[in-house]
């Protein structure tokens, strides 16, 4: 994401790399004199490569760091719909012995993580789940459609875009009830 630019800033920054380029002419051309070789035009075209290599390890460096960032928040966002997947799938599958009041307080903590680290498409297709007070119910068919949007925004977000699952596929594998679901439905 890019920040607005004070133009003042950028009015330095150039006067700035001006000030660079002209002081590495200078010092190319005082370094050749020395050698004896004070010719204008090496000067130039030593400073062309020097520069041009300057700009290369820069491009590069800054791709290494965007690259890095971009892998932190991806990892961010994974664990983030991990979170919200674990906390479903007890909600739903009702097997461990939770209070509803600790299943809803999970719930809205991976609301909230996904909140932060969520794409738009994601957060979207959240809004009917968070305000919710009633246990998800996996057997309406609304619901189930629902549900299976979030599943397919988050894999979309994540980089599967793998698009030959059948309707029900995510849901089943996340409650774990195979395809007895789906044969369920009306």
């Amino acid at each position: 994401m890019s920040q607005p630019r004070n133009p003042l800033s950028v009015l330095l920054a150039v006067v700035f790399l001006a000030g660079l380029v002209g002081g590495a002419f200078y010092f190319f051309r005082w370094l050749f004199s020395l050698l004896g070789e004070g010719d204008e035009t090496s000067v130039a075209i030593i400073l062309a490569v020097f520069i041009g290599l300057v700009v290369l390890a820069a491009g590069i460096r800054q791709a290494g760091g965007s690259h890095e960032t971009d892998r932190l928040r991806f990892e961010k966002k994974a664990a983030a719909y991990q979170r919200l997947l674990d906390a479903w799938a007890l909600a739903a599958s009702k097997k461990e012995s939770l209070s509803r009041e600790d299943d809803r307080r999970a719930m809205e903590a991976a609301l909230h993580e996904v909140t932060l680290w969520g794409n738009s498409e994601v957060i979207r297709h959240l809004r009917p789940f968070s305000r919710r007070t009633t246990p998800l119910d996996i057997h309406n068919t609304q619901e189930r459609i629902a549900l299976e949007n979030v599943l397919r925004a988050m894999r979309r977000d994540l980089g599967q875009h793998n698009l030959v699952l059948q309707e029900g596929d995510l849901l089943n594998l996340l409650v774990g009830r195979g395809s007895q679901t789906s044969s369920q439905q009306p």
